[in-house]
C-alpha cells in the first residue's frame, strides 16, 4: 500500500511585491509575511500547514475607482522588512504611511513594529503584544469604477517607531539578537541618504533608539545575519567591491 500524501497548500497572495519566512519554534511551523496589494491588499500573514485563510494584520489604503489601473493599485504606500521570533511572539517590522485613508497618498512612511502570538487562528487584539489601533477605510475592489463605499477596517498592536513628517523610512530590515529585535534602515533627508539603527526588548520597548549609521550603506536585497554579539551584512561599493559591515549590539 501506498503511503498517503499530504498536500500542503503554499501560501499565496495576489501581486505580493516582497515576502519573508521565518520558522516559528512556539507555532513548529513556518511564519509567512506578504506584501499584497490585491487580495489581500496589507500585510498578510500565513502559516505552512495553517488549514485556515491567511490574517491580513496591517492594512493599506486603496482609493475607489480603482478601475483596475495598476498605476493605482501597486501604490501601497508600505513597505516589507521582515519578520523574526522573540520570546514574546513574532514580529513584524515594517514602514508605512500612518493612515488608512486618502492621506496615506502623501503621507511620510514611518517604521512600525507588530508583535503577535503565532498560535493565533483568528484576528484579535489580544493576538498582540502592546501597540495601539490604527483605524481608517479602504476599498478592497481593484475593479471598482462606480465609487463604491469603502470598508472600514481596523489594525492592531501597532508600535510606531519613528514620527517624521519630512522624509521617509526607507528599506527596513530586521534581525534578532540575544531575544532582542534590532531594525536598520535608511532615511532620504535633505542632504541625501542615512542609514540608522535602533534595538528593541522582546516586546518592543525601545532600548537603544535611533542612532546614525551615517553614510554607512545598508542591503535592501539580504537580511543581515547576527553572530556573537554583533550585526553583519554585506553591501556593494560605487566601484564594485563588496564590503562586510559589523555592527555591537
Amino acid at each position: 500500500m501506498q503511503p498517503r500524501r499530504r498536500i500542503i497548500q503554499v501560501p499565496y497572495v495576489s501581486h505580493s511585491f516582497n515576502q519573508s519566512v521565518i520558522y516559528s519554534e512556539k507555532a513548529r511551523d513556518f511564519i509567512f509575511a506578504n506584501h499584497g496589494d490585491a487580495y489581500g491588499r496589507g500585510f498578510i500573514i500565513e502559516k505552512l500547514r495553517q488549514e485556515h485563510s491567511g490574517i491580513n494584520i496591517f492594512h493599506f489604503y486603496l482609493q475607489p475607482n480603482a478601475n483596475y489601473d495598476m498605476w493605482i493599485v501597486n501604490k501601497t504606500f508600505a513597505q516589507l522588512g521582515g519578520l523574526v521570533e522573540t520570546s514574546r511572539g513574532v514580529a513584524l517590522v515594517g514602514a508605512s504611511a500612518k493612515s488608512i485613508g486618502e492621506a496615506a497618498e502623501t503621507e511620510k512612511q514611518n517604521l512600525f513594529v507588530q508583535i503577535f502570538d503565532p498560535l493565533y487562528t483568528s484576528l484579535s487584539p489580544s493576538m498582540f503584544v502592546g501597540g495601539t489601533e490604527r483605524s481608517g477605510a479602504t476599498s478592497f475592489d481593484i475593479y471598482d469604477y462606480q465609487n463604491s463605499p469603502l470598508t472600514e477596517v481596523t489594525d492592531y498592536g501597532v508600535i510606531w517607531l519613528t514620527n517624521h513628517t519630512d522624509k521617509h523610512v526607507i528599506a527596513p530590515q530586521v534581525a534578532v539578537a540575544d531575544d532582542r529585535i534590532v531594525i536598520l534602515w535608511s532615511e532620504d533627508g535633505q542632504e541625501g541618504s542615512e542609514s540608522y539603527y535602533m534595538v528593541l526588548s522582546a516586546a518592543g520597548e525601545v532600548l537603544t533608539p535611533a542612532t546614525s549609521l551615517g553614510r554607512l550603506k545598508l542591503n535592501s536585497y539580504e537580511m543581515p545575519v547576527v553572530h556573537d554579539g554583533r550585526i553583519y551584512w554585506a553591501y556593494a561599493t560605487h566601484n564594485g567591491k563588496i564590503r562586510v559591515a559589523g555592527l555591537e549590539i
